[in-house]
């Protein structure tokens, strides 16, 4: 068992320096078979050892890890309030009884018995327990780009733009919440650097926000694919569709 303490990516540090903390972490929570892995220890020279290592990080900060939503390794436990020294005494007493132990044996197995497959080999199912300790930290590790593009999108009054518009709007909105990290459109255009961004469709794209917070860009071709008959075609259909879009949100007060 490898315990750690303190965990706590540095608060001021830029996102992409604490998602490195997370994906170095990655290596040692889920390793490959075999790998070794160094050892220090103080006074003692640095070892190699197999990584076979159930591995418990603890910490006071629900920002601790910029762990991503799609994140299969990490679950997050919370130890809720601090029980009183009354409840300490009590559930001693309880466990000193060889009978209660003996129940408890008993429903546990029971439960084990009754519950699903996946529930009773995580390993096999990989799912993680959905807690809300892990939404918050999930929630609270995201970059401040990806929550303005999420502030933008909620307080945008229209449903379809063009990327350069959306671009545009999420740099002022990263700008006025992040004033001494400012950043350049130019430094926002890689394929990653926006989250629901991606490289303009013929310089053209648009992005449609469909009310749950999901950026999807419509006819994406990004390695340009098509002939110019299809590109053609596409954006008619682009067209077609947006207009119909339009007339319905219109008719239903849009705009």
């Amino acid at each position: 068992m490898l315990l750690i303490d303190e965990v706590r990516s540095h608060g001021e540090a830029l996102h992409v320096t604490r998602r490195n903390a997370y994906d170095r972490l990655k290596e040692v929570v889920s390793p490959a078979q075999g790998q070794l892995m160094p050892v220090n220890a103080k006074y003692v020279p640095e070892t190699m050892t197999v990584n076979c290592f159930t591995v418990f990080l603890l910490t006071n900060h629900t920002d601790a890890l910029a762990i991503p939503e799609d994140d299969r390794r990490i679950a997050v436990l919370s130890t809720g309030k601090v029980p009183q020294k009354s409840w300490d005494h009590a559930i001693h007493a309880w466990a000193e009884n060889p009978q209660n132990i003996g129940a408890l044996a008993r429903a546990l197995a029971e439960r084990y018995q009754a519950a699903p497959s996946e529930q009773r080999y995580p390993a096999m199912s990989r799912r993680l327990p959905d807690t809300a300790a892990r939404a918050l930290m999930v929630r609270e590790s995201r970059s401040p780009l990806s929550l303005a593009a999420e502030a933008f999108s909620d307080a945008c009054p229209t449903f379809c733009w063009r990327y350069e518009q959306y671009l545009r709007w999420v740099v002022e909105v990263y700008n006025r919440q992040q004033p001494d990290q400012a950043v350049s459109r130019r430094a926002l255009e890689g394929p990653k650097a926006v989250v629901g961004a991606a490289r303009p469709f013929f310089g053209e794209s648009i992005l449609c926000y469909d009310g749950t917070r999901q950026i999807r860009l419509f006819f994406k071709d990004p390695e340009n694919t098509r002939t110019a008959v299809e590109r053609k075609a596409a954006l008619q259909q682009l067209d077609t569709w947006l207009s119909t879009q339009a007339a319905e949100y219109a008719a239903n007060g849009g705009f």
